[in-house]
């Protein structure tokens, strides 16, 4: 699974991309939103994992992701209660809320289910065969007569919704 990661904190941010990668998920962790952000417009990763800074910047920083990638799957790390403008965001998309402190295995139990919840197949590396067309689903590629065609994500979608 590729994992998006944004954690103003620096050790935490690094801590948790070792965690990741040692789990045997491709992770990309940022410190700003503008580097996420600017990740994301060429990237399309399975989740996005964001560690809630809490305040009124993360609330803008939730609605920009809400309206820039509105099917993005997001988990949102959180040591604080969440305010009603941040459950409304929450519920609004394909998000769930893991509470701090952190447990490795439940980390990692949660994206899995986050991932099985919003984007069945896609975590699991899964292939999707309709006549001579193979769907790969964790990478968003399809395979025609031997040749791989990578496709962008709402590409692949919108292509395995008419074979579907």
């Amino acid at each position: 699974m590729r994992v998006a990661l944004l954690d103003h904190d620096p050790q935490h941010r690094k801590t948790l991309e070792s965690l990741l990668k040692t789990s045997g998920h491709d992770c990309a962790g940022f410190t700003r939103y503008e580097s996420l952000r600017t990740y994301l417009m060429s990237e399309e990763p399975s989740v996005l994992l964001l560690h809630w800074p809490g305040d009124s910047e993360g609330l803008r920083l939730l609605e920009n992701l809400h309206q820039q990638w509105p099917s993005l799957p997001l988990l949102l790390i959180s040591s604080r209660t969440l305010t009603d403008g941040v459950r409304v965001h929450l519920a609004a998309g394909p998000a769930d809320v893991l509470l701090a402190p952190l447990r490795k295995n439940e980390l990692l139990l949660r994206l899995q289910l986050l991932m099985d919840r919003y984007r069945p197949g896609q975590s699991r590396g899964e292939v999707m065969v309709f006549g001579h067309h193979e769907f790969l689903m964790g990478r968003s590629q399809v395979r025609l007569e031997g040749r791989t065609i990578a496709l962008t994500q709402k590409e692949f979608e919108l292509a395995l919704l008419f074979f579907r």
